[in-house]
């Protein structure tokens, strides 16, 4: 059960500890609680909650904690309340215990990355299952029920877990095979090229960004873009032959993707010099 609007402004704007009680009581009505049923699933005394919520004590964090717990807040909301707890815990201290200002605004911190952390959790589970069940459509080429779970999977994972998750990363990866699958290269373009804006300057050199980049690749190649293509692999293979060694498995992949590539150009001299250079022996030495 969210918040509605107007009690998001009223967390926002309550200056009292018992405006905040008064919130609180109106989430118990609303939830149809007990004082019995929030002792039983938060272990805190009715006898403590009967005097946060008739304003005759401020709650503690454990109890603000377990009361949005209790009520089923749900897990994006509950920084909200948090936080207006913690902003009427600071100003009770008025500002003259520094110490326990910066306690109160580390316990805050915490809960609210704790919460962060459990929502990424959540998340990547989702993530990880849609993948999953994205794969088996395409195991039975429902390429088209494919390709929207993917793309679900890649805008929720982009937008809550961010470019940098090897989740976001295996959803794009994803999306953009299905798409090439599909003949719908334009579109594969289009969504690689919007991450590689969105990773800025990283896209250059950083290992997430040459993946992007290394499918970017692929999808020109499969268009037909072969001269594009090889101009990416090409950057792609010299980045990761400097940061990680030529035998490095991810170098070695990066080859393989140019030699195709250059082999589809018909360009067999250079094609033949990188295969020997992928199986470890010298190219040949031009005869006199």
């Amino acid at each position: 059960m969210g918040i509605s609007e107007d009690a998001t402004h009223q967390l926002q704007a309550v200056t009292t500890f018992p405006e905040l009680a008064a919130l609180v009581k109106r989430l118990v009505r609303a939830q149809g609680k007990t004082l019995r049923e929030l002792e039983k699933s938060t272990g805190v005394s009715r006898a403590t909650f009967s005097s946060v919520l008739n304003s005759k004590r401020p709650p503690s964090h454990t109890v603000m904690s377990g009361l949005v717990a209790a009520l089923e807040v749900p897990a994006a909301d509950r920084p909200l309340w948090m936080e207006a707890w913690g902003r009427l815990t600071a100003a009770a201290d008025g500002g003259a215990n520094a110490e326990d200002a910066h306690r109160v605004a580390q316990q805050l911190q915490e809960a609210l990355d704790a919460e962060r952390r459990r929502y990424q959790e959540t998340v990547q589970d989702i993530a990880a299952r849609q993948h999953r069940l994205a794969q088996a459509l395409s195991a039975i080429d429902d390429r088209a029920a494919a390709r929207d779970l993917h793309r679900l999977t890649y805008e929720l994972c982009r937008q809550y877990l961010g470019l940098h998750n090897r989740h976001t990363l295996s959803a794009l990866d994803g999306l953009t095979f299905v798409l090439d699958k599909n003949r719908e290269h334009d579109l594969s373009v289009v969504t690689l090229h919007t991450a590689l804006e969105e990773l800025g300057s990283l896209a250059s050199g950083d290992p997430i960004g040459l993946a992007v980049r290394a499918m970017l690749g692929r999808t020109l190649f499969d268009r037909g873009d072969l001269v594009a293509a090889r101009t990416h692999q090409e950057q792609i293979y010299e980045q990761r032959r400097r940061d990680l060694g030529g035998k490095h498995p991810d170098t070695q992949r990066a080859l393989q993707a140019l030699i195709r590539t250059v082999h589809e150009q018909r360009d067999i001299a250079t094609a033949r010099a990188l295969q020997q250079r992928l199986e470890g022996s010298p190219p040949d030495q031009p005869s006199n």
